[in-house]
């Protein structure tokens, strides 16, 4: 049996999870990735040996073991720039010609700590290894994040940060072998001979098997007779929540926010100032909107079993929504502010769309008018049949064993054609 291998530079689960605190959002998606590239490999008759280089988390996790089949090792640090430097001597001690490269914005600590990337791409590059670069954030423009950072639109700031991150993801690209993005909205965002090296796989859906009703997780949640829309994941000025809170108006309607702040900003007062205004909000509802803090992997299902309908406000589109997916994996219908609408770009989107004959106007709200609730008293009106049916098209589209099989011969066909 033929055998290859391939080492993974990635935000890492706790042993025996794939969602959990202490790591950063794209943790839970390259573990499933990866088992499903392994799935895919014994398929095909090879023999493929994954070796993962993660962040180290508390002193009572093992810092080498392997589960899956997956070695895992976790020699680096986040918010230290050495991490940069234990990670190239571990490259240079595998024999895995192949890297796959998982990457967001916080992964490594600070994000000043970015300035010494490009010098470990470089590094790599120059010992003839190939990197596949998974950048989970593409962002364009510093300004449709200005309330998610606390900077002025159109400021001197945010004009020199929109340079530096434009030459940091041309520069990325340039030094790595092949990048994978998640839709084709995202690989539009670039131009000339980089779209070349840029591959469309988009974000994977869990296959899940539920063990709670949709009944049993209401009597669980204290929830009766009510309508329940789902707002999922950390709370973030650029997913919207602050806006949800303050725009969602039927009384009928029993709001669910669980999730709750971003570790990544928990050192910046003007975040906490955010937090409170959602929980002002909540506190203010008579009991129609709940706010749960951080939901641990065991509950996950519960909430999204008790759910109607999953919501996603985001105010800008960077990269594909972790939550949705999730969504997907339950079989949830999902309403979207049409900041996403760049979602359609990627064909199976537009053809599950096209299949269930779902309108933009029944699936997508605006932010700057009331269609929200104009969708939502469509929905109570005439049900929940086709965006339950484009869910369940979507979670087949999608399925994590889907993906890995498309990662597997992207990476491991030296022939490849866009």
């Amino acid at each position: 049996m033929p055998q290859d291998r391939l080492l993974v530079i990635t935000s890492y689960p706790v042993k025996g999870k794939i969602h959990g605190v202490g790591t950063v959002g794209i943790a839970s998606y390259t573990k499933n990735t990866l088992l499903n590239i392994l799935k895919a490999a014994k398929t095909a008759g090879v023999s493929l040996q994954i070796t993962v280089l993660a962040e180290k988390l508390s002193p009572e996790q093992s810092r080498e073991y392997t589960e899956d089949g997956i070695k895992v090792r976790r020699i680096w640090q986040r918010g230290s720039i050495g991490s940069f430097l234990e990670i190239y001597r571990e490259v240079l001690k595998e024999e895995a010609d192949r890297i796959l490269l998982e990457f967001e914005v916080f992964m490594f600590g600070n994000p000043l700590n970015l300035f010494f990337f490009p010098m470990l791409l470089l590094l790599i590059k120059i010992k003839s290894k190939k990197i596949y670069f998974v950048p989970h954030q593409i962002i364009a423009d510093i300004n449709d994040l200005s309330g998610h950072i606390n900077l002025q639109k159109n400021s001197l700031g945010v004009k020199f940060l929109n340079v530096l991150i434009d030459l940091f993801f041309r520069i990325s690209i340039q030094l790595t072998f092949q990048t994978i993005v998640f839709e084709e909205s995202l690989k539009k965002k670039f131009r000339g001979n980089l779209l070349k090296k840029i591959k469309v796989i988009p974000h994977g859906v869990e296959r899940v098997t539920p063990v709670l009703t949709a009944g049993e997780a209401r009597k669980q949640l204290g929830i009766k007779d009510e309508f329940v829309v789902l707002y999922f994941g950390f709370l973030a000025w650029y997913k919207g929540a602050d806006w949800l809170v303050e725009n969602i108006k039927d009384q009928n309607i029993k709001l669910i926010i669980a999730g709750g702040a971003n570790p990544n900003h928990l050192d910046k007062p003007y975040y906490h100032k955010y937090l409170k205004s959602i929980e002002e909000a909540a506190e203010a509802s008579n009991g129609k909107i709940t706010v749960t803090g951080f939901v641990e992997e065991k509950n996950i299902e519960l909430y999204f079993r008790a759910a109607d309908l999953v919501i996603l406000p985001y105010r800008t589109f960077m990269s594909s929504s972790g939550p949705m997916s999730i969504a997907f994996s339950f079989g949830k219908p999902v309403i979207l502010s049409d900041a996403l609408l760049p979602y359609k770009a990627t064909p199976d989107f537009a053809m599950c769309m096209e299949e269930v004959n779902l309108s933009d106007e029944e699936i997508f709200f605006s932010l700057s008018d009331d269609s929200l609730n104009k969708i939502l008293s469509g929905i109570k009106s005439h049900g929940l049949g086709k965006l339950a049916d484009f869910s369940l098209l979507m979670k087949e589209k999608r399925s994590f064993n889907r993906i890995g099989e498309d990662y597997f011969r992207f990476i491991f066909d030296d022939e490849k054609t866009f």
